[in-house]
Order: structure tokens, then C-alpha cells, then sequence
């Protein structure tokens, strides 16, 4: 409802203007139900992915981070904001390494299929070092495409030890 004064003539009238906006808050309400249900899944999916001893990351299709958890960050020693948008190479990996990734990222990408594999890793800033098996598999688009490329990384270091330990004891 909006009401004013206008004079025409020296008269002065009073003009009211009624809009139903009923389908308006309708749309209103709906949406808002959505944005609850949508900060629901993230704060789910942030607590599940900050309590994992795994670390939890998703790259967009040029290798840069766009997600890193809360065990990985404390790896690296650094916080979200600065991972985000960075690929390998600009947060200290060694450059085969980061070549390692970006092909495999891009065979995800070219496969829509995902990649498994273990690497030696030591966090240039804390020095934190261990053997990692990592996957990385495509999170697809409605179109089929993959449009991002999810990761989850566990540390190995102690059952490869215990292997090599077994190995030699057999020899």
C-alpha cells in the first residue's frame, strides 16, 4: 500500500496505489527456505569434512584450490584464504610434484573418471612429512561435464613402515 498527496487545481486529493504481493513473499519465503537448506548442507559438510584426520580439498578444472580442510591447512600451517584460488606449485609443492597433480587432474577432467595414487609429501612450511594416498575424483556439472574436481588425501607413513618392517624381517 502507498499513499500521497498531490494537488491539482489548488484540490488537494490523495492518491493510493494497492499491489497484491502475495506470490512475492510466497517466492520470498521459498528462496529463504532454500538459502537455510543450503547453509544446512555446508555447515554439515564442514563438520564432517573438519573432524576427518584426512585431508578434504576440491580444485577447480585449472588446479586451483578452491576448498581445503582444517587437518590439510594445519598441515601446510596456513589458513583458507590464503590456499584459495593457489595451485600446488604457488603453495610450496615441489614442481614434479605439482606436475604430478595437474596431469592427473587433467586426465579426471579428460576421463570423467578417478585417479588414485601415492606420493611422499613434506609441507614446505611446517616440514611435516609423510606417505600420502590421495584420489581425486570429477564432480560433474548438469550437463555431464566435470566441473570440479574433488580430493581426499590419508597420511600412510606409519602402515608403510610397519610393511617395510615385515618385509625386511621376512629377508
Amino acid at each position: 500500500l502507498s499513499i500521497i498527496q498531490i494537488e491539482t487545481d489548488h484540490e488537494p486529493y490523495i492518491m493510493t496505489i494497492i499491489r497484491d504481493i502475495t506470490k512475492h513473499k510466497k517466492a520470498e519465503k521459498e528462496l529463504q527456505k532454500a538459502v537455510d537448506r543450503y547453509e544446512g548442507q555446508v555447515r554439515l559438510f564442514e563438520g564432517v569434512a573438519s573432524t576427518t584426520p584426512d585431508f578434504v580439498y576440491v580444485f577447480d578444472p585449472d588446479g586451483r584450490f578452491l576448498y581445503a580442510n582444517r587437518r590439510l591447512l594445519e598441515v601446510w600451517g596456513m589458513k583458507l584464504p590464503d590456499v584459495i584460488g593457489k595451485t600446488c606449485h604457488e603453495l610450496g609443492y615441489q614442481q614434479w610434484h605439482h606436475d604430478m597433480h595437474m596431469r592427473e587432474i587433467g586426465q579426471v577432467i579428460k576421463t570423467k573418471r578417478p585417479i588414485k595414487g601415492e606420493v611422499p609429501f613434506e609441507a614446505p612450511l611446517t616440514g611435516v612429512f609423510g606417505i600420502y594416498e590421495y584420489i581425486f575424483t570429477p564432480v560433474f556439472n548438469p550437463d555431464g561435464e566435470v566441473e570440479l574436481i574433488a580430493g581426499t588425501t590419508r597420511d600412510v607413513t606409519e602402515r608403510k613402515r610397519a610393511e617395510e618392517s615385515v618385509q625386511k624381517n621376512k629377508n
